[in-house]
């Protein structure tokens, strides 16, 4: 299936408390991966932000994701918003 930056900022911009996120994509044996990494306002997210925020991109893009939250200046300005590291042999 393919996902779209848009797609990811449209549900992002709902939630004021992120900054920047990337989306990162990886291969685990047969399956894909996605990574939201997100740097928010505060080191902490806010208490359920978690769940908010996946079960509104997994209504959007139809996928399911894990979330990790990275300190500001993680993700450099201008990083690519869905990163694909998968390999293909």
């Amino acid at each position: 299936m393919f996902v779209h930056p848009g797609q990811i900022d449209e549900v992002l911009a709902r939630f004021p408390e992120v900054t920047r996120y990337q989306a990162v994509v990886t291969r685990k044996g047969h399956d894909d991966d996605l990574l939201l990494r997100v740097e928010t306002h505060s080191r902490e997210a806010p208490f359920g932000m978690d769940e908010a925020i996946l079960g509104a991109l997994r209504a959007s893009i139809k996928l399911r994701a894990r979330l990790e939250y990275v300190p500001d200046g993680t993700i450099p300005e201008g990083a690519k918003k869905i990163l694909d590291q998968r390999t293909w042999t």
